[in-house]
């Protein structure tokens, strides 16, 4: 695995892991590798490596991006004594990361994973987990997992010494963060796999079922439009009724005395003002159009 930049303890694609100290690790292999099996290691390692690098630029995002949110609200930040409110490297797991890193890509900000789904990268992400769980047992062929976890004597019967102990809770308890994480990571991908299957299952289902669907969406269509067409067709001619009233009561009253006004525009001017009495509404430059139009017809001269 010595070309391989994130596997130096296991191979991903076949290599065996240990049941001991965390007897579920085989398991999380297995799941991870089922997501997997159309990629080889090197594709599974070089994909890490824009996972990782894209995660960096991630939280560096984020962090950029709430440091110039408070300078906007006036507020200052000393980077030396004070921690922001937003996920870190430091707070916030591989997984939940990547879930934020996706989503920020999604937005088309530039991140791309290729022709990778994206169960494949969480399948990837919990493998390179579980290599960082055997990198923290200090797995090797010559190494004995038991001398971590069982309590041992040596051979005048004294215990080991509380500083090596301790040391290997730390290791163990580390180790085991990682395990869970690797196992919420595969978890995660299958999630994302069982959504893909069943998508594309309905999508044969509505496949069948299109044209039905289609049909009745083009006979609903056609109803709202045989309906938006009646409406139209009813307020087009309530419409042209009130214009035709106005226009009716405005000629009949200018004719009482057709030189009262000496231009059209005068005259549509005043009666404009005059129909809301009437109980109707219309712009002087309307009205002034009938009474133009109205006097050329009966051979009235208006300015």
């Amino acid at each position: 695995m010595s070309n391989l930049r994130h596997f130096s303890t296991f191979d991903p694609v076949s290599g065996d892991i240990p049941y001991h100290p965390f007897s579920y690790l085989p398991d999380i292999a297995w799941r991870a590798r089922a997501l997997l099996q159309d990629r080889n290691a090197i594709q599974i390692d070089s994909v890490l490596d824009e996972i990782y690098i894209s995660l960096d630029e991630y939280f560096q995002f984020l962090k950029v991006e709430e440091i110039e949110r408070l300078q906007r609200s006036g507020l200052s930040y000393d980077e030396e004594c004070e921690d922001l409110d937003i996920p870190t490297a430091e707070n916030t797991n591989e997984v939940d990361a990547l879930k934020g890193c996706i989503n920020w890509w999604m937005a088309d900000t530039g991140i791309d994973f290729g022709d990778w789904e994206q169960h494949e990268l969480f399948a990837a992400l919990s493998l390179s987990l579980l290599a960082k769980v055997l990198v923290l047992l200090g797995h090797s062929r010559s190494y004995d997992f038991n001398s971590y976890l069982v309590y041992q004597v040596d051979q005048a019967g004294n215990p080991p010494p509380p500083e090596r102990l301790s040391d290997i809770y730390v290791f163990v308890s580390a180790s085991g963060a990682y395990a869970l994480t690797a196992m919420y990571a595969v978890g995660y991908a299958e999630h994302l796999h069982e959504v893909k299957l069943l998508v594309e299952e309905n999508t044969l289902l509505l496949a069948k079922t299109h044209t039905d669907y289609q049909r009745k969406n083009d006979e609903r269509d056609e109803d709202e439009r045989k309906r938006g067409d009646e409406r139209a067709k009813a307020l087009s001619t309530a419409r042209h009724k009130k214009t035709y009233d106005a226009k009716a009561i405005v000629i009949k009253e200018w004719e009482k005395d057709p030189t009262r006004f000496p231009s059209a525009e005068k005259a549509g001017k005043y009666f404009s003002d005059w129909l809301p009495s009437q109980g109707f509404s219309f712009e002087p430059r309307t009205v002034t159009a009938w009474i133009r139009t109205h006097a050329q017809e009966i051979g009235v001269r208006l300015r």
